[in-house]
């Protein structure tokens, strides 16, 4: 017996949408410009990030745990889940610039990192 429409769901409606609208602009516009990265660029990028920001990422399955807290280099992998929250973040951004975008919301995740190092 097939379910009436109102019983259909998507299946990423009960996760991707959900984590895209935790993240908060600067990180979802973050996320959005990593779409279609190649070669490792997109887990470069994350490295980058504060350790709480990656603890967030963690907890919402878009990265796979990393060692925090640590000057020990990692790599970041990218879940099935992560790639679906950047594809959803880069559907969300407006199509304009997002190379300014990127660069601000870095600079602002940059210096957060910055600052928590320091305490």
């Amino acid at each position: 017996m097939e379910q009436p429409p109102s019983e259909t769901r998507d299946p990423r409606a009960t996760t991707v949408m959900p984590v895209t609208q935790l993240l908060g602009p600067e990180l979802s516009a973050f996320l959005a410009c990593l779409l279609d990265q190649t070669g490792g660029t997109a887990e470069v990028a994350l490295s980058a990030l504060p350790d709480a920001t990656l603890m967030r990422l963690v907890s919402l399955d878009v990265i796979k745990p990393v060692p925090t807290f640590s000057d020990i280099g990692f790599a970041i992998v990218i879940t099935d889940q992560g790639q679906e929250v950047i594809r959803e973040c880069a559907r969300l951004r407006p199509a304009h610039d997002q190379t300014t975008e990127f660069s601000a919301a870095m600079a602002k995740l940059s210096r957060e990192r910055s600052e928590g190092k320091k305490k």
